[in-house]
């Protein structure tokens, strides 16, 4: 048997290399960053100019090549030229940005910052490397200030910077996909996303209570209306961990469609020290089942207007390990999750301007049960939540300023029914808030130089409660420069008590206070992002000062309970290094150094150090490219953290190393394949990011994909 698979594995690897070996000339298409639409007669040729073509009227072209990978430049009138390494001949997707064309009497607008902002300073952007991430949550925290933690229930979420989880928004397409339930980052397969923005710091002004750490918006993919496209990918790794993802792209009538369909399961029964039981023991309960279905459509309409729709349904079923409290670990409790996510947009243009209307909700529902013999941990409960938004925005250009104003309303619900207890059941609490902003850059000139100055400004009116404004304001310098940009920035956020945090009173050990006063914050930072050559560099520095921090705390009767316990100051740096040493060898740095302080004068803890808040994290990737083949190395560093308010138990740093290489190869003229192999932790670090939490050991991944027209 062994000597079959011997066999096998080196007949598929065969047909992988040998088609690598023949040259074949280059296929892609060129397409607007901004509309997604084909840029019709763009130029491209290598970088010698030893060939040259143009694209056709659907973006698509084709030119030879005598070598592969290969550096092209695409240039279109209108549009930013790009330099673009080739590393496989076929299905290249090159995007390029409007840049702006300044002839007197002629207004072109410019492609500046993001869906989220007017200021580009302010915002990072994150693009999937399938070649490295082996899920959503792990590209995400490649940011340099996203740390990936996992709870006792095995629970993971991303924690920006120190700041608590809570006080990380997360957007889906723009539109607030988070709640009482936490972060729904997991319920998106990585084959989905197109790019992520990351805001930092005090972002209330974008998207309302809760960003005083800042945003995290996952940007969907498109339908491409003139790409009729398939993609399959197939994933396995140790420990009984297999996915599938499909993904097809097709026309239908006047409108283009992308459907994904996602499947996910793992035993994730690794095996850890522990320190307890001083013996070697599997970690057991660790499964998971779970799978997604996603919709996205784009309807053209006349005179260039369009509606856009997208629906994903997440279902999952898990073990629970453990419980955090008392580190009881658990044989047989499960949880069950159900979410729906739906929208749907109306983008009507009139001449600058660009008016958009949008309808979302969102439905978690989430069942915890353990059978535990033990009455004092046997618990049979669901959480149900659901979030309904419509909001107007409008984005406008009036002589030099641009400006993005929104209006909207937000229903939120929150029901927790304890089925063992019914007692004890919450019934639904609702909250309402309506809320207006607006965000406008403001060019000027100070002799030669050119500034931005963008402030924004945002009202939350919450029904019944009361009126909260935040507010932020960006200073730019050079506007909208490629080379060198700096930015100062500065603002307030506010962040509303959680519905589990107000009402809860889930067991006799746990309360719910409804008391709560709102969490607040205000601070600034600094940006600057530099390109010298083949170097690109960025660094930050921030403060941020937090009041009324909201913690849980053990009463001396056992009870744990939130208070308002903390006053905060948070600071720190990151910084990044890009370095593309030659055109197939690159190096990449980035990290950060945090300094999460509490500041309660009236405490004995006070400038000690907040609990669960790694004091650090850097890492470092490296990788090489020859022929269709690419190697990749990565290492991740992690700091201390403290897990009580005196500093006296702490969670060590850890360090981890990965490597693998992913070889892609055309397999006849209109198929792509890829094969993608990795090891995991490769030197078996035992480590964890939550106390007493074990994380896995060494491990090993394959991933198959494919692409076909």
């Amino acid at each position: 048997m062994k000597a079959k698979m011997s066999k096998l594995f080196i007949i598929i690897s065969i047909l992988f290399i040998l088609p690598a070996l023949v040259l074949a000339d280059i296929h892609g298409w060129v397409l607007s960053r901004k509309t997604g639409k084909p840029i019709q007669y763009a130029l491209i040729k290598t970088a010698q100019a030893d060939y040259i073509t143009l694209s056709d009227k659907n973006g698509w072209f084709l030119l030879r090549s005598s070598e592969i990978p290969c550096r092209i430049i695409i240039s279109s009138q209108g549009y930013e030229t790009k330099e673009f390494t080739v590393n496989t001949p076929k299905d290249n997707t090159i995007f390029l940005s409007i840049d702006p064309i300044r002839i007197q009497g002629l207004n072109v607008s410019t492609e500046e910052g993001t869906s989220l902002k007017l200021s580009s300073a302010d915002v990072e952007i994150l693009t999937p490397d399938n070649l490295r991430q082996k899920s959503t949550q792990e590209f995400v925290s490649s940011h340099p200030g996203l740390f990936l933690k996992e709870s006792a229930t095995g629970e993971k979420q991303l924690q920006l910077y120190a700041y608590e989880p809570r006080h990380c928004v997360y957007l889906i397409d723009g539109m607030k996909a988070d709640n009482s339930t936490g972060n729904t980052v997991t319920s998106i397969p990585i084959n989905l996303i197109d790019h992520v923005e990351v805001i930092s710091h005090n972002a209330g002004s974008t998207s309302g209570e809760s960003a005083i750490g800042g945003i995290v918006n996952i940007v969907l993919k498109n339908s491409r209306s003139h790409l009729h496209k398939h993609e399959l990918t197939f994933h396995s790794g140790s420990w009984a961990n297999y996915s599938l993802n499909y993904q097809n792209n097709f026309s239908l009538g006047n409108s283009s469609v992308l459907c994904n369909i996602y499947g996910h399961s793992a035993k994730n029964d690794f095996r850890y020290y522990n320190d307890q039981e001083e013996k070697t023991v599997r970690r057991t309960n660790n499964d998971i089942l779970d799978g997604s279905l996603s919709l996205q459509s784009q309807i053209s309409l006349k005179k260039n207007t369009y509606s856009e729709f997208s629906f994903l349904y997440y279902k999952a079923e898990k073990g629970i390990p453990g419980q955090s409290t008392d580190y009881m670990w658990f044989e047989n409790a499960r949880a069950r999750a159900d979410r729906v996510h739906i929208k749907n947009e109306l983008h009507i243009p009139f001449g600058k301007n660009d008016f958009t209307s949008s309808l979302f909700y969102q439905f978690n529902k989430s069942n915890y049960e353990n059978d535990t013999e033990n009455p004092f941990y046997a618990y049979n409960s669901a959480n149900t939540t659901s979030c309904f938004e419509a909001r107007a925005k409008l984005n406008t250009k009036v002589s030099i300023l641009s400006s993005i104003s929104n209006c909207g309303l937000r229903y939120e619900t929150y029901k927790y029914d304890d089925h063992l207890h019914p007692e004890s059941s919450i019934s639904q609490k609702n909250r309402t808030f309506l809320y207006l902003s607006n965000e406008t850059l403001i060019p000027f000139s100070l002799g030669p130089q050119e500034f931005s100055l963008i402030p924004s400004l945002r009202a939350d009116y919450f029904v019944d409660d009361n009126i909260y404004l935040s507010s932020h304001l960006t200073l730019e310098y050079p506007a909208r420069s490629d080379i060198f940009q700096m930015s100062i920035s500065g603002g307030n956020s506010v962040a509303m008590p959680e519905f589990s945090s107000l009402f809860w009173k889930g067991d006799s050990r746990v309360q719910g206070n409804p008391d709560l006063d709102p969490e607040s914050s205000y601070g600034m930072s600094c940006n600057t992002k530099v390109k010298v050559g083949t170097f690109t560099l960025t660094g930050e520095a921030y403060f941020n000062r937090i009041e009324n921090l909201i913690y849980w705390y053990r009463s001396a009767l056992g009870v744990w309970k939130p208070e308002n316990l903390a006053d905060a100051e948070l600071y720190g740096f990151s910084g990044s290094l890009n370095w593309e040493v030659f055109k197939n060898f690159e190096i990449e740095f980035n990290g950060s150094k945090n300094y999460p302080i509490n500041k309660t004068t009236s405490a004995d803890h006070y400038d000690k150090y907040l609990t669960n808040k790694p004091l650090h994290k850097f890492q470092g990737k490296v990788s090489y490219s020859f022929m269709n083949i690419k190697l990749f190395a990565s290492i991740l560093n992690v700091g201390k953290q403290y897990d009580n308010f005196s500093n006296t138990v702490v969670i060590d740093g850890y360090t981890t190393y990965d490597a693998g290489l992913h070889l892609t190869s055309p397999i006849g003229k209109k198929i792509k394949a890829s094969i993608t192999f990795r090891i995991n932790n490769i030197f078996n670090v035992q480590y964890e990011t939550s106390r007493n939490v074990p994380s896995s050991g060494r491990n090993f991944e394959v991933s198959l994909s494919t692409n076909f027209l």
